[in-house]
């Protein structure tokens, strides 16, 4: 038998050393993710594409965020939506070359600290990460 050295949780065959690591994760989710939620409505439109083009035959499919999120998350949405530029004013923000699979992803992420991901997946949630100064992503 051994005890946790983070929750004092006493179990048979605990490895109190994951323990401690589990809580300093979570811990870490919980100071990411301390803001106030949000209202139920999302007040910002996030739109991917793949390629830059704006001339594509399908649609874009809009990501529905809150400014409040975005802005407490990133250093770089927070200077685009909280001064005089084109997304504060139109409430819709252009993410060329992600997908939005990527994109919903990395919201996602920005919304809860948790991902579930491939490869491919990684490589594109890292180059969010830096473009948009999300440090909690890169580690």
């Amino acid at each position: 038998m051994s005890r946790c050295m983070s929750c004092e949780a006493i179990s048979e065959g605990y490895d109190a050393a994951t323990c401690k690591q589990r809580h300093e994760v979570l811990k870490a989710k919980v100071a990411f993710l301390t803001t106030s939620q949000p209202a139920s409505f999302p007040d910002v439109l996030l739109f991917a594409s793949d390629d830059g083009s704006a001339d594509t035959a399908e649609p874009l499919v809009p990501v529905p965020a809150h400014k409040a999120v975005l802005v407490s998350r990133s250093p770089v949405f927070k200077a685009m939506l909280e001064n005089e530029m084109e997304e504060s004013q139109s409430s819709t923000i252009k993410i060329g070359d992600v997908s939005y699979d990527a994109l919903l992803a990395f919201v996602n992420y920005l919304y809860t600290a948790e991902v579930w991901l491939d490869q491919q997946l990684a490589y594109y949630l890292l180059v969010m990460a830096e473009k948009y100064q999300v440090q909690h992503l890169k580690d």
